[in-house]
């Protein structure tokens, strides 16, 4: 029996009406309980430790507020000097100055004026990841009521949740790296200001330039490497009105002992982490240093990377949703460091699958649900949440296993989609 494509599905105007409502209103309720949420857990800064029980902001707090605010006071971040005059955990991690640039402004603002504001920002992000996810997608009917279910998507997923009760800036990060994908090729100067954005963290920006040369996009990686280099030597130079060059290098270096020595970034110990390596690392109960993710990395990108070189000459080099964007997402965000949040990038991917027919010239329509589904399952992959595990109290393997799903999930996606990548595409059937 042949299913009918969901981009097809066509409502009358009853339905249609009733559905959009339906899905705003859900939208809506997603925000208010995640709101909610944020404040009846709000992790008070004035306690300059991690609380399990309350961590509503408090990402916004450690990682983009009080950095701000103590480089406005002539403190570097990057130094155990701030991190013990301010209400943090620790002194920031090695992620590039030109996040300090970007979130320098919030500093000069009161800090409930300052949550508020980023709320906002971090909110429109994550809706605009939704409207992105199908606005480029050909031939989607009821396109409207589409987009809303790509919103409640992110929304409502862990990794939208997550991102918006903490207030983290990975959807900054998620939508750089959808821009650069998307704009290769067509706005190289747009491309590489989302590798700009994307390159704020390095295991965001370092697998994405990477990928991005292997498939050709050279315009755009070169203007996006300048523009990062420039962010980065712009937050420098403001860093060093206030220390020198050798204590800068000093700080950061003591900044990357404490993130790696924090136990809760043990691949052992967290349940957020998502990459290959941290999975088999779980199970090995090692602990790879910054190297050895490197080359792991570099291993776990050979095979993609000359997928991608195939499919440039098949006439796709460009994208967020087209196979080679597909491709790059589910490698990046398996082949180096990345935790549960980050698999916001996963959402368009997996919605592309679903949806877009140029994905029938590769799979079977049951293949493409199986692929579809899975990307999506990774960001939505509640069953790892500490808070479910801490409620189910399972036995210490089957929470390995339940921590170690996601992971597994996008390797298995990532082989299929590079071994398909090296047969012919199949002729598009109407």
């Amino acid at each position: 029996m042949n299913l009918p494509e969901p981009s097809s599905l066509k409502l009358s105007s009853r339905w249609r009406a009733i559905v959009q409502g339906l899905l705003l209103v859900a939208c809506a309720v997603v925000v208010a309980g995640t709101a909610y949420r944020s404040i009846s857990k709000y992790h008070e800064p004035k306690l300059g430790e991690f609380d399990r029980a309350n961590q509503g902001l408090f990402d916004f707090h450690n990682g983009v507020y009080y950095p701000a605010v103590g480089m406005t006071a002539g403190y570097d971040p990057y130094g155990p000097e701030f991190a013990a005059d301010f209400p943090v955990t620790r002194q920031i991690p090695p992620y590039s100055p030109l996040a300090l640039v970007l979130h320098w402004p919030l500093g000069w603002l009161p800090l409930r004026l300052a949550e508020i504001v980023y709320y906002a920002i971090t909110l429109s992000c994550l809706i605009t990841i939704g409207v992105l996810a199908i606005n480029v997608l050909p031939d989607v009917r009821e396109r409207t009521a589409w987009t809303l279910m790509a919103v409640l998507l992110v929304l409502a997923s862990r990794s939208g949740h997550t991102t918006l009760f903490t207030a983290y800036f990975t959807a900054e990060l998620v939508l750089g790296t959808m821009l650069a994908l998307r704009y290769a090729e067509s706005r190289p100067v747009a491309s590489g200001l989302g590798i700009a954005l994307a390159s704020i963290k390095p295991n965001f920006g370092i697998p994405l330039i990477l990928l991005m040369i292997l498939r050709g996009n050279w315009r755009a990686v070169l203007i996006g490497v300048f523009f990062s280099v420039a962010g980065a030597l712009l937050g420098v130079a403001i860093l060093l009105q206030n220390t020198d060059l050798a204590t800068l290098i000093r700080d950061v270096k003591s900044s990357d002992s404490a993130h790696v020595s924090d136990e809760n970034e043990l691949p052992v110990n967290t349940w957020t982490r998502i990459d290959a390596l941290a999975v088999v690392a779980k199970w090995a109960k090692a602990n790879p240093t910054a190297p050895v993710a490197l080359g792991v990395m570099l291993l776990l990108t050979i095979a993609p990377g000359w997928a991608l070189f195939r499919l440039r000459r098949q006439g796709d080099y460009a994208g967020d949703q087209s196979y080679s964007g597909v491709l790059i997402s589910t490698v990046a965000m398996s082949a180096l460091y990345h935790h549960a949040y980050d698999a916001l990038l996963l959402i368009p991917a997996g919605l592309s699958l679903l949806l877009d027919a140029e994905w029938r010239k590769w799979f079977t329509f049951p293949v493409r649900i199986l692929l579809g589904a899975g990307l999506l399952f990774v960001p939505w992959n509640y069953l790892s949440a500490e808070v479910i595990l801490n409620r189910l109290n399972l036995p210490p393997v089957a929470e390995q296993i339940a921590t170690s799903s996601s992971g597994i999930v996008l390797v298995f996606i990532g082989f299929v989609l590079t071994v398909r990548a090296f047969r012919p595409a199949n002729r598009l059937l109407n």
